[in-house]
């Protein structure tokens, strides 16, 4: 995962072949990362995770709106300053 570029990535804690949080530190820095597991979650994940919900506290639609929130701030910041008419 450290050599693709991902704009967000869907973290589950709980995989059948081992923990997710082992895949958080491969993923580039610049990757924004959202941990959705049924697993209790540690609020002390540090920078690395920009959000946590729980499975069964949230509904689709909320892990939906989260990701759209963040796709769109995260384009929002990249786009250059637009230039001032004279």
């Amino acid at each position: 995962v450290a050599k693709h570029r991902f704009d967000l990535v869907i973290l589950d804690i709980l995989l059948p072949d081992g923990s997710g949080l082992d895949l958080l530190i491969d993923l580039p820095l610049e990757t924004q990362v959202i941990v959705f597991s049924a697993a209790e979650l540690d609020q002390n994940l540090g920078d690395r995770v920009q959000a946590m919900m729980t499975k069964t506290k949230a509904s689709e639609i909320d892990v939906a709106r989260l990701v759209r929130s963040m796709l769109v701030s995260s384009l929002d910041s990249a786009r250059p300053a637009s230039s001032a008419k004279e």
